[in-house]
């Protein structure tokens, strides 16, 4: 006779939870997949777009363990038989972005299924903070007396992605004043002068 127990996730601290880290670059994305509690072995999944992520790398830090991979979930098994402490991270995974200009944020799912031999439910629904934080402006041109100007787009530094259009500054057109005035005497002509820009001496 076979029973299979469900023992609820317990509430955990912060430092317990699983998390995503995005690399400055953007290019690559790590999953540490945390245990709940202390446990000699069990078994999760990671459940990913796989049109977003792909998988390529596991790295156990337990005794024994095993993985399987299939397009958007990845499926963890361990045994640790010296036991896993609470917190621990049980397996990293890295993954590969594949257009880091598609998406503004990677979110993922780690699901335990099993632990110490006996069934178990638990969900963390993982997103990562923001990508596209380090901008630069690209394309800033200033404006002329006869020609516009355009202010930039903020781009991704890491990526390139184009995140905010830049707008057209107008021209400024010609600040003129009069050079070369002369008065007029006796003997020698005048002159009224010549208008002149200020800025660009057309």
């Amino acid at each position: 006779q076979s029973i299979t127990e469900t023992l609820p996730m317990e509430a955990v601290a912060e430092a317990t939870d699983s998390k995503v880290t995005v690399s400055a670059d953007e290019k690559t994305v790590t999953v540490d997949v945390v245990a709940k509690d202390a446990a000699t072995n069990g078994l999760f999944t990671v459940d990913y777009d796989a049109s977003v992520l792909t998988l390529a790398n596991v790295t156990f830090n337990t005794q024994y363990s095993s993985y399987k991979a299939a397009d958007g979930k990845v499926s963890l098994g361990y045994v640790d038989l010296t036991g896993v402490q609470a917190a621990a991270t049980v397996a990293t995974l890295t993954f590969t972005v594949n257009d880091p200009t598609a998406i503004d944020k990677v979110s993922v799912t780690v699901n335990e299924t099993e632990r110490n031999d006996a069934a178990v439910t638990g969900s963390e629904n993982l997103t990562s903070g923001d990508l596209h934080t380090a901008t630069e402006v690209t394309g800033a041109k200033a404006a002329t007396c006869t020609e516009d100007g355009y202010t930039g787009d903020t781009v991704c530094a890491a990526c390139g992605k184009v995140l905010a259009k830049g707008e057209v500054i107008p021209a400024t057109g010609h600040d003129t004043e009069v050079v070369g005035v002369k008065a007029a005497t006796c003997t020698e002509d005048g002159y009224t002068g010549d208008e002149v820009c200020k800025t660009c001496q057309a």
